[in-house]
């Protein structure tokens, strides 16, 4: 699911662990991993739709605990593959 999506590239973040996470986000790049790198999860919401948004894409809504700069709570965007049926993030960070 978009959430079970969301958990695993947010933990992957966690733990630093850039191949994980490369695996929903491409390039995984310096900047996002220093950004992203040790966060805490602090919740993930239900995904939902919006009409505004690729009908294929869902928002997760998320709360986390940046490393270096406070907390962030805004909406990860992701979009499932049709060939191979995985979760992408497609912004939202």
């Amino acid at each position: 699911t978009a959430e079970q999506a969301a958990r695993a590239f947010f933990e992957a973040c966690a733990r630093e662990d850039w191949d994980e996470a490369g695996k929903f986000m491409s390039p995984v790049t310096p900047n996002l991993k220093q950004y992203l790198g040790g966060l805490e999860i602090l919740s993930l919401g239900e995904a939902f739709t919006s009409r505004a948004y690729d009908p294929a894409g869902r928002f997760v809504p998320y709360q986390i605990k940046l490393k270096n700069d406070g907390v962030r709570k805004h909406n990860l965007a992701l979009k499932k593959d049709e060939k191979t049926g995985r979760w992408y993030v497609d912004g939202g960070i």
